[in-house]
């Protein structure tokens, strides 16, 4: 009997260890889902079953956070490379927005040279026209001045 309560004893003491480096790991890690246990009462029962059963139950729990913890770790990575994915997707869709801005800018400075100067050329054409204009009638009046000569 005695060693019985020697190894329940020894048992309690282990589980004390086992939790206390689940709660440094937990602490160290920065999980937020640890939960301490408070020990005191399943040690101060004195069903040895239920103690066995609390013991059993609270290190099968304690065996399954390391693996929820290395889950919600990886589906943390998972979304910040997904975050990280679409920061960089908006990055260049607000950089492909302003390089189609300044590209609509220069198409319209363009198209303003080419209105301006195809104004200057049509001005030009005009003059022009008045010019030529202005000659056929110095031709039509020398053309007149002559006969007007001729029959003089």
């Amino acid at each position: 009997m005695h060693l019985a309560l020697q190894k329940v004893e020894e048992a309690r003491v282990e589980l004390r260890k086992y939790l206390k480096r689940r709660k440094e790991i937990a602490i160290a890690e920065n999980d937020i889902h640890y939960k301490e246990i408070d020990t005191t009462q399943v040690f101060s029962n004195g069903n040895t079953k239920e103690f066995d059963a609390a013991i059993a139950e609270l290190m099968e729990k304690n065996k399954a956070q390391p693996n929820e913890i290395r889950s919600l770790k990886m589906e943390h990575e998972s979304q910040a490379i997904i975050l990280c994915e679409i920061t960089e997707q908006k990055k260049r869709a607000v950089e492909d927005k302003f390089m189609m801005e300044d590209d609509k800018r220069n198409l319209a400075n363009r198209l303003e040279e080419k209105r301006t100067k195809l104004t200057r050329i049509s001005n030009m054409q005009m003059d022009t026209l008045v010019q030529m204009m202005n000659l056929q009638m110095k031709d039509i009046e020398i053309s007149t001045l002559r006969m007007q000569n001729e029959q003089l």
